[in-house]
């Protein structure tokens, strides 16, 4: 699907989004963790696989970063509410 609809966290609908890839650095800081840690998560399936685009150029699908995120972070949040 090319299109996603996206909501915010109040539940109102956000513009739709094109899909798009994005490369190491933008992952790096989306994330905020290390080309190595992301590569180990990946080989344990742990984290969203990379895409082979050229024979020298990977990338991610930005939805699957922004779903990895928002699994870490409701983790915390369960985590905060166990304790």
């Amino acid at each position: 699907m090319p299109y996603e609809t996206r909501r915010r966290t109040d539940g109102r609908q956000i513009e739709p989004q094109r899909e798009r890839f994005i490369r190491e650095r933008e992952r790096q800081l989306l994330t905020g963790i290390s080309r190595t840690t992301a590569w180990r998560l990946e080989q344990q399936a742990k984290f969203p696989k990379r895409i082979q685009l050229t024979r020298n150029c990977v990338a991610w699908r930005l939805s699957e970063i922004e779903a990895w995120i928002a699994e870490r972070i409701a983790e915390a949040r369960q985590a905060d509410h166990a304790a």
